[in-house]
């Protein structure tokens, strides 16, 4: 195909703020993981797909299996309240969420 740029599953973004491998990335619509660090105004590797743990949660949300997750970009944290937070992925259980790479 000659009009293939690339997989897609790792994209790169330029940091909002400064971040570090692991750390949520939020560019417009675009939420991903950060694979490696970047402070702010720098171009950061971020991977859109895939299962990721230890992420910062909103205090009393319950993660159970199957349960939305969207990311509260003034917060840096995932929560269940959709409102006008960005879509992140769903919860996996056990602390593990897997990131939608369609949203």
């Amino acid at each position: 195909m000659r009009n293939l740029v690339q997989d897609g599953h790792t994209v790169p973004l330029t940091a909002p703020v400064d971040r570090a491998p692991g750390d949520i990335v939020c560019v417009g619509s675009i939420v991903g993981i950060a694979v490696g660090a970047a402070a702010s105004g720098q171009v950061v590797q971020t991977r859109l797909e895939g299962v990721f743990k230890d992420l910062p949660l909103k205090s009393g949300d319950v993660f159970a299996a199957g349960t939305l997750a969207y990311y509260v970009v003034a917060d840096d944290e995932l929560t269940t309240t959709a409102g006008t937070n960005k879509k992140f992925g769903v919860a996996l259980g056990g602390g593990q969420f897997r990131l939608n790479g369609a949203f």
